[in-house]
């Protein structure tokens, strides 16, 4: 019996998605013994002024955050990551969402990130993507998954945030500053604009978006300062 090209197209994404299934069941093998996260543990930036913007002074496990921008880059990876960075130092570890194939380890790790405890998915397509980022999220193991996320539909959004809730994860979603004001999951919504100042790369954060509290505050970060004085906390 002959397939259509929409019967073929399935039956290849289906192989796609249990060749990403093994490789997940591979690198999650190596957090055997690590104690699930705990849900009630909220976890700042380091940098005052952003977390002073969160009505806990920082974000709790299990929960959803959009960092906004309309520049590709524009320091929101670098600010989200080192977030990031302090999120998988505290127990867990990072799995990278990577399609786009942008990712690269070795800043990362200048970043302070553990790459033993770090993990690079890179699926094949938009549909083997948002099914990564739904098991990602639902591993107790997993202490924040980060990536660029530009089309997302409301019901799998939910199941994102379902899934975070359940394990304790933190979900980063990099996302297209044209996606403000649609429905959202997300605990916390930023939106970052890059402001450079003579002190060093300045991003103007605004919290346009959070649960329990206004929207609607913005602070101005000095990334270099901050990336800074994280080198000498760890130092």
């Amino acid at each position: 019996m002959n397939q259509t090209p929409e019967t073929a197209n399935k039956a290849t994404n289906q192989a796609i998605r249990g060749d990403v299934v093994s490789l997940l069941q591979r690198q999650l093998q190596r957090l055997d013994g690590t104690q699930p996260v705990s849900t009630e543990e909220v976890i700042g930036s380091g940098c005052d002024s952003l977390d002073g913007l969160l009505p806990m002074k920082g974000v709790r496990r299990g929960k959803l955050v959009e960092w906004l921008s309309a520049v590709g880059g524009g320091g929101v990876a670098t600010l989200s990551l080192a977030w990031a960075q302090r999120i998988q130092a505290a127990g867990g570890s990072l799995v990278v969402l990577d399609r786009a194939q942008h990712f690269y380890p070795p800043a990362a790790a200048a970043l302070g990130i553990d790459l033993e405890r770090l993990i690079v998915v890179r699926p094949s397509c938009q549909e083997n993507e948002q099914w990564a980022w739904q098991q990602v999220l639902q591993c107790q193991s997993v202490a924040v998954a980060w990536g660029w996320v530009d089309q997302l539909d409301s019901r799998t959004f939910r199941r994102w945030q379902l899934a975070a809730e359940s394990s304790g994860a933190i979900g980063f979603l990099l996302r297209p500053a044209s996606v403000r004001g649609q429905p959202s999951w997300a605990d916390v919504q930023f939106q970052v604009t890059p402001c450079p100042t003579n002190q060093g790369n300045g991003l103007d954060v605004e919290l346009a978006r959070c649960r329990g509290t206004a929207a609607g505050g913005k602070v101005t970060v000095d990334l270099t300062q901050m990336l800074n004085e994280g080198r000498r906390e760890r130092a």
